[in-house]
């Protein structure tokens, strides 16, 4: 419910912006000044994780209630690091994009505002139908069937492949803002888990297998 409830908004709104905000190409001027001041936070960087790494080796055995705070705190701290590391590794991306292939590939840019309208679309089907069709009774009977009309119709129009693939993409829409819920929330509040997140041809095994266990929880409540 809670990172479902997050990832409605964030999924559509992280699309739109991506689009919004897409690579566009640089001077060579502006292309060396953010070049120097990515290396310089880099390094500023470096300097900290240097020390979470030393905090973390003088915790390593010890025990005790004042040790184990010291320790969440650390992880907290570890998680903020992390966040600061994706953030830039991702700006540093897009003005590398922008220098090398002169800003960002059109299709994929129109693809990702086309796949933001649809998944904005689809947060509104489902907006509606929770609110107007779950919440909303009187006298036990939801107010509007809204979802359960639209895919009986579709059904009953005598085109049933059609229903199902609706069915499938409004279920495959909530399991993907499960997963971009929680790592918006995974962003936000550091001291609960560290964040995982999905890139091409960079994603480390444990993230594959925590956004897994997520996705295989988040089946369990989309079916029932």
């Amino acid at each position: 419910v809670l990172f479902g409830g997050v990832g409605f908004t964030a999924l559509p709104m992280d699309l739109i912006l991506g689009f919004v905000d897409r690579p566009r190409p640089v001077s060579p001027v502006e292309y060396n000044m953010k070049k120097n001041a990515y290396g310089n936070r880099a390094q500023e960087l470096m300097v900290v994780g240097n020390g979470l790494k030393e905090r973390e080796k003088d915790l390593e055995g010890k025990k005790g209630f004042a040790i184990r705070r010291q320790k969440k705190k650390l992880m907290t701290e570890m998680n903020k690091f992390k966040q600061a590391v994706l953030v830039l590794e991702e700006d540093w991306e897009t003005v590398k994009r922008a220098k090398e292939n002169r800003g960002e590939n059109a299709l994929l840019s129109i693809s990702r505002l086309v796949l933001g309208v649809i998944t904005a679309v689809f947060t509104l089907l489902w907006t509606i139908h929770i609110v107007f069709g779950i919440l909303i009774t009187i006298n036990g009977v939801p107010l509007l069937g809204f979802l359960n009309v639209l895919l009986e119709a579709i059904e009953d129009s005598g085109v049933q492949v059609m229903a199902t693939l609706v069915f499938a993409a409004l279920n495959f829409h909530l399991l993907a803002c499960v997963v971009k819920g929680c790592f918006k929330f995974g962003m936000r509040v550091f001291c609960l888990f560290p964040i995982h997140p999905m890139r091409v041809g960079d994603t480390p095994l444990n993230s594959f297998l925590f956004n897994l266990v997520l996705i295989l929880f988040g089946t369990c409540a989309v079916v029932m």
